[in-house]
């Protein structure tokens, strides 16, 4: 089942891919529109310097391959094709009264691949093309495919002024590979745009979870602890032997009951403080919890000397066995374990027995 969150982020994805595909189509079709518009100008300028009279001295056959006007409008297709960069193929095409499509004169070099003959049938003629020579409509076709190829092509009915009859169809061919070319070129920068757009989405979403888990994961670690210091307060709380625990900075964050009762310190005077040397000393000193936390190992031998030494029941701890002369009327020995306890944060924990 998709969670609520997931639904969310397929909308949105879905909402971003749907208007960048919209706009980088806009783009593509404004761009078709505009080669299209080109094309049938340009079709249209390179038509008014060619006299179509001249076709009327065609034959559609091999006998015009010697005829100077056929020469001469020849020599002007090549010309155009040579001005017009996007053009493959310019010619001019007629009908017969079959309704055949055939060419009259092209843009290609005799014996070369692209190249029809005076006469040369046009079997792959679209229904668009030949509705030219009824329409007389000047126009783009395509794509259309044929024996060469894939064109879009401008095309221009050639009418007759004094009758007003269509006697051919100028066109300018145009490779549709080319022309898709550059369409898709067009529509690059808006779909470029989009998965930009998508990667960074998807990146922030990837890197809220990461967080989110993090935070879950912490929460959760965060109530281990406080559970777990939960039932160390309570086991020191309720324990006889005197206890007390500092936190890295020497700062106090528990004092027990039994502590409360042997140095007569409340322990909502000493929680928060650094003030714990009070309840063994008159005036103030370091602890042995304060020197092994400092690692101050000099002042530990010039202070405690061979009482204190490592436990041989605690592994990473201390033990002391002392006489506090300055405590109770007549003084008091305490053993002191110093316990080094690894949580989330470091506790250090003292225990006192007398």
């Amino acid at each position: 089942m998709i969670s609520r969150i997931d639904l969310r982020v397929i909308i949105i994805l879905a909402v971003i891919i749907g208007i960048g595909g919209c706009v980088t189509l806009a783009f593509m079709y404004h761009k078709d529109a505009q080669l299209r518009e080109q094309i049938l100008t340009e079709t249209r300028l390179a038509a008014a310097g060619i006299d179509f009279d001249t076709i009327r001295t065609f034959d559609g056959s091999d006998a015009d391959l010697t005829n100077p006007a056929y020469i001469s409008m020849k020599e002007k297709m090549v010309s155009i094709k040579a001005a017009e960069p996007l053009s493959r193929f310019v010619y001019i095409m007629g009908q017969r009264d079959d309704g055949g499509v055939f060419f009259y004169v092209d843009s290609e070099p005799p014996g070369s691949e692209g190249y029809s003959p005076p006469g040369q049938d046009y079997t792959e003629v679209s229904d668009q093309v030949r509705e030219l020579f009824t329409t007389g409509k000047t126009g783009i076709v395509g794509p259309t495919t044929d024996r060469w190829g894939t064109w879009i092509s401008g095309l221009l009915p050639i009418q007759d002024p004094k009758t007003g009859t269509i006697i051919g169809v100028f066109g300018i061919d145009i490779d549709a590979g080319n022309w898709t070319a550059i369409t898709l070129y067009t529509g690059l920068p808006p779909l470029v745009g989009t998965l930009l757009i998508v990667a960074i989405f998807l990146s922030f979403i990837t890197i809220n979870r990461r967080k989110d888990e993090e935070n879950r994961k912490l929460a959760i670690s965060e109530q281990a602890l406080r559970e777990s210091e939960s039932r160390l307060s309570a086991i020191l709380q309720s324990s006889p032997a005197f206890q007390f625990v500092i936190d890295h900075n020497h700062t106090v964050i528990s004092w027990n009951r039994a502590l409360e009762k042997f140095s007569g310190i409340p322990a909502s005077e000493m929680i928060g403080t650094k003030n714990h040397w009070k309840a063994f000393f008159p005036t103030e000193r370091p602890l042995l919890v304060d020197v092994l936390l400092d690692r101050n190992y000099k002042v530990l031998n010039e202070l405690y000397g061979d009482s204190c030494h490592p436990s041989d029941l605690v592994d990473g701890a201390y033990e002391m066995t002392r006489f506090y002369p300055e405590m109770k009327e007549n003084g008091i020995w305490l053993y002191i374990l110093r316990p080094h306890i690894k949580m989330t944060r470091e506790r250090y924990l003292v225990l006192l027995r007398h």
